[in-house]
Parts: structure tokens; C-alpha cells; sequence
């Protein structure tokens, strides 16, 4: 009997161990992809904000074609906070600066989110 009920622990424990591992690693992935640029932190603060927001099944998670409007709030939110996490950026000065970069002096015939992207990170040490 107690060998059946140390392994019934052992299991128990095992169980625990898993279930606690699997919270741990969900914590840390939030943390790691949590947005660090918020609506507070912006520079500017003309912002429409009738785009979508970040939760809205219609933003894909990633920069794509999608045109991309400098003036919407949600739309700079969205990009600044994907481009940090894409190039492992932490701190909120180098998400104002992306601001800064798209407010500006981003050119206007650059329009969708990948071009941003790319005149953002060829433009960097410029700005």
C-alpha cells in the first residue's frame, strides 16, 4: 500500500512540476512579446485612433502590404511594437525614435507596413 501511494505522489508531483514548467514558460513568452510602446509613451499625441486595434482578427501579426497611414494611432502603435520585438529592441527611447523616424521623415511614397520596415532600418543611424 504505501508503495502504491509513493508513486501516486511521485505522479502527483510529476504532474505539478509539468503543469508549473508549462506556466513558467507561458509567463516568460508574454513578457518576452509584450508590448513596451504604449499609447502613454508616444511622442506625439495628434494620433487618429479609429483604426484597428492590435486585438482585431484583421492584423495579420506581422508587417505585410498592407498600406500603412503615419496618423493612426493603433496602426504606429502596432508597427513600432513589431519592429522592436523583430529586432529585439527594449526600450521605449528606440520606439520613440521609430516614432520620431515615421512622423518626421518618412518619405510619402513609402505606404505599406514592409516598406516602413525597410526604410526604418536603412534610415536607422540617420536619425
Amino acid at each position: 500500500m504505501k508503495k502504491a501511494t509513493h508513486s501516486a505522489k511521485t505522479a502527483q508531483l510529476n504532474k505539478l512540476n509539468i503543469l508549473a514548467h508549462g506556466l513558467l514558460h507561458v509567463l516568460v513568452l508574454n513578457f518576452i512579446t509584450m508590448a513596451i510602446f504604449t499609447k502613454t509613451d508616444m511622442v506625439f499625441k495628434d494620433y487618429r485612433w479609429s483604426a484597428y486595434p492590435n486585438d482585431d482578427p484583421r492584423v495579420t501579426g506581422k508587417p505585410d502590404s498592407t498600406l500603412f497611414n503615419r496618423h493612426e494611432g493603433y496602426e504606429v502603435l502596432y508597427l513600432v511594437n513589431k519592429l522592436a520585438e523583430l529586432w529585439t529592441l527594449r526600450v521605449v527611447s528606440a520606439c520613440q525614435k521609430m516614432e520620431r523616424m515615421i512622423r518626421q521623415h518618412l518619405p510619402s511614397y513609402t505606404r505599406s507596413q514592409t516598406e516602413v520596415q525597410a526604410w526604418i532600418h536603412e534610415n536607422w543611424s540617420k536619425y
